[in-house]
């Protein structure tokens, strides 16, 4: 009777041989396309905060010093270390001497996605996303 149950489990295990690698074949597609999400996300998000930064601050520096417009720009792009300065738009806002309004910086970046290569073979997208953000702060 062993010897009738030992040959049962030989028989099922080469049946379900290479089950594992057939299951682990289709899963893996999903697993790095949700990680890739995750990544490309945690990326657009970075983006993001550091133009809201850059926007702030060249704000925060318009507020005391309203006239210079080449000041305002440096200080802005001083904080959009790791994105492109070529997809980088900065427009500054400022009133005019005794104008009461507040200053107004807007950064604008053309994000590209590095999963946008294949969107645009999909026909999705073109893999850019303008993202922009503004800050704005009463001349002092």
């Amino acid at each position: 009777m062993k010897r009738y149950l030992l040959a049962d489990k030989s028989k099922r295990k080469s049946r379900e041989r290479g089950q594992e690698l057939v299951e682990f074949a289709l899963v893996i597609p999903v697993v790095m396309m949700v990680m890739m999400a995750i990544l490309e996300f945690g990326m657009l998000i970075f983006s993001y905060n550091t133009i809201s930064n850059a926007a702030r601050e060249g704000a925060r520096y318009g507020s005391v010093f309203p006239t210079d417009i080449t000041g305002i720009d440096e200080a802005a792009r001083t904080l959009t270390t790791g994105l492109n300065e070529d997809l980088l738009t900065i427009t500054i806002s400022r009133p005019d001497e005794g104008d009461p309004r507040p200053v107004r910086v807007v950064v604008t970046y053309d994000y590209t996605l590095a999963t946008g290569v294949l969107l645009e073979a999909l026909g999705v997208s073109d893999g850019v996303f303008s993202i922009q953000a503004a800050s704005t702060m009463q001349v002092e």
